[in-house]
C-alpha cells in the first residue's frame, strides 16, 4: 500500500528572546528568533532556549490571505481540509 506524501509547508513561528520576568518596554534591543516547525511546541524545542516569548505565527502559514500578503485586498480564505 502506498503511503501518501506529506508535503505541507512548515509553519513559521517568531519568538522574542527574553525572560518571563522582563517587561517588554525594558528589552533593548529587541531580539527575535524565527523557527520553522509543525507546532509551537516543536518550534520551542528546535530553538533550544528556555526564555522565549511567543510573538506570531505568520498568517499565510495558516491559510489566510490578508491585505499584507495578498494583492487582492478583498480576499479572505480559510484552510480547506479534504
Amino acid at each position: 500500500m502506498d503511503t501518501p506524501q506529506h508535503n505541507q509547508t512548515r509553519l513559521k513561528f517568531t519568538f522574542l528572546i527574553a525572560s518571563g520576568t522582563q517587561r517588554l518596554v525594558d528589552i533593548h534591543p529587541a531580539r527575535l528568533i524565527t523557527v520553522l516547525a509543525d507546532s509551537e511546541v516543536e518550534a520551542r524545542l528546535l530553538a533550544g532556549m528556555s526564555s522565549l516569548i511567543f510573538v506570531s505565527r505568520q498568517a499565510w502559514d495558516i491559510g489566510i490571505d490578508t491585505p499584507f500578503n495578498c494583492s487582492d485586498m478583498s480576499t479572505v480564505q480559510g484552510v480547506n481540509h479534504a
